[in-house]
């Protein structure tokens, strides 16, 4: 278990060069690198990035310190806290690769385990706002951490809002007249053929 992250270690190419090579298998083990002339990535995607407790890491770090913040960038995407930046270092902020942390907040509903009371009719329209879609809602993490779910949104952008019942029983609706539709092509189908 554990807290799980992805990581990018960004390093100019002249930087690169002065890692120590007895170090560079610890420090470096297991990431994807990837090169550009002007330097080197290395990414790692869902590992555990403990500062503290792995000793490879925390000598990263302290060899990185006594460097120019200019040359290296570390990004480190928690999954669990993605608005943390504790252990983000460095500031290559236009490196070649544009890489930066972007947290969103998802929610994803599956309709089909949402029941239909039999006397709901949903209304389409009926509830329009200022607000954000329920199918698939993505916003920001400083936007969710503060409660404030409008954010992100541009002024004046209209959503139309709806709870999963309704949505499934929008669905339902649309099932029913597709399959109706579907009976009566087959029934004309078969007028053709006899009128043959």
């Amino acid at each position: 278990m554990g807290t799980r992250s992805d990581v990018a270690v960004l390093l100019k190419r002249d930087l690169d060069a002065l890692v120590p090579e007895e170090k560079r298998q610890a420090w470096f083990d297991g990431a994807n690198r990837h090169e550009h002339a002007e330097g080197f990535a290395y990414v790692w995607r869902d590992v555990k990035w403990y500062i503290d407790s792995d000793e490879n890491i925390s000598q990263l770090y302290a060899w990185l310190a006594g460097m120019d913040d200019r040359d290296f960038e570390i990004i480190v995407a928690y999954h669990e806290y993605p608005e943390s930046d504790g252990d983000d270092r460095g500031g290559w902020f236009d490196n070649p690769w544009n890489a930066y942390k972007d947290a969103t907040v998802s929610l994803v509903l599956d309709l089909k385990t949402a029941p239909i009371a039999a006397e709901e009719t949903p209304t389409i329209g009926s509830s329009a706002m200022i607000s954000r879609p329920l199918l698939l809602l993505e916003i920001p993490a400083t936007a969710a951490e503060e409660g404030n779910l409008e954010d992100g949104w541009q002024d004046g952008e209209l959503h139309e809002v709806y709870t999963a019942r309704e949505i499934a029983a929008m669905l339902k609706v649309v099932i029913a007249e597709r399959d109706e539709a579907r009976a009566k092509l087959v029934q004309l189908e078969q007028r053709t053929k006899e009128l043959r």
